[in-house]
C-alpha cells in the first residue's frame, strides 16, 4: 500500500466516525443554540488521534485595519507514519468595535476571523454534516440586484451577512429566529437603517 493509500484509509475512517455536529453554544437574548469552536474542533481532534492522523492550522495572511479583521488560514491532517498530508484552506472575516480613548481598537476581531476560519476549514476538509448551510437562508427568487431600492439592502450586503452567518455557525433556523426580532421574514427585506445592527448581533453570537 502506497503512503498516500495509508493517509486516505486513515482520512476515511475518520469521516466515518464523526457524526453531525452539536450545539452547545446558547444565546439568551434570541433563544437558540449555535456551534461553538470545540464544537467543531474536539471530535474531529478525537477521531484523528485514535485514527492516527495530526490535525492543525496556521494563518498564511491577515489584515487589520481599525476594528476590522481578515484572515486566510490553513488546515492540515497528516499521517505522522508517511509524512503524507491533505490541505485545505478557508478565509475568516470578523468585526470588533471595542473602544479605548474614543478609537477603535478590534482587539478580539482577529482571533474571531481565526476561529470563523477555522472551523469553516474543518468543516470543508471533513464534509462534516450541518444544520448550518447560509445558503439556505438565501432566497433566490426574492434577491434584489446589487442596486438597493425602496431603502432595502443591496446583494453585495445580504453577502456579506451571509458570510457572517457561516462563520458565527448559525444554521437557517437559527438565522431566520435572529431576523424575525426585527420584524423580517427573509434577507431580501431587510431595510438598511437595520443592517448594520444585524451584522453585530450575528457578529456578537460567534463564541
Amino acid at each position: 500500500m502506497t503512503s498516500s493509500a495509508k493517509l486516505y484509509q486513515k482520512f476515511f475512517a475518520v469521516q466515518q466516525q464523526l457524526k453531525p455536529l452539536e450545539k452547545s453554544g446558547k444565546n439568551g437574548f434570541y433563544k437558540y443554540a449555535y456551534t461553538t469552536a470545540s464544537d467543531v474542533l474536539e471530535p474531529v481532534r478525537e477521531a484523528c488521534n485514535a485514527n492516527g492522523l495530526i490535525l492543525y492550522a496556521s494563518v498564511t495572511d491577515s489584515r487589520v485595519d481599525r476594528g476590522q479583521a481578515w484572515v486566510n488560514v490553513k488546515l492540515t491532517c497528516a499521517d505522522p507514519e508517511t509524512g503524507e498530508f491533505i490541505e485545505c484552506h478557508a478565509a475568516g472575516y470578523a468585526e470588533d468595535w471595542s473602544y479605548k480613548d474614543n478609537k477603535a481598537t478590534g482587539d478580539k476581531a482577529v482571533y474571531k476571523a481565526e476561529t470563523g476560519a477555522i472551523k469553516y476549514a474543518v468543516r470543508l476538509m471533513f464534509c462534516l454534516p450541518s444544520e448550518d448551510d447560509p445558503e439556505k437562508f438565501y432566497s433566490k427568487s426574492s434577491a434584489p440586484t446589487n442596486q438597493s431600492h425602496d431603502g432595502i439592502i443591496s446583494e453585495a450586503q445580504r453577502k456579506r451577512l451571509f458570510a457572517l452567518i457561516r462563520e458565527a455557525g448559525l444554521g437557517n433556523d437559527e438565522a431566520k429566529t435572529l431576523l424575525s426580532s426585527w420584524g423580517y421574514s427573509n434577507s431580501a427585506q431587510i431595510k438598511r437603517p437595520d443592517y448594520d445592527a444585524i451584522c453585530n448581533a450575528v457578529i456578537t453570537v460567534k463564541h
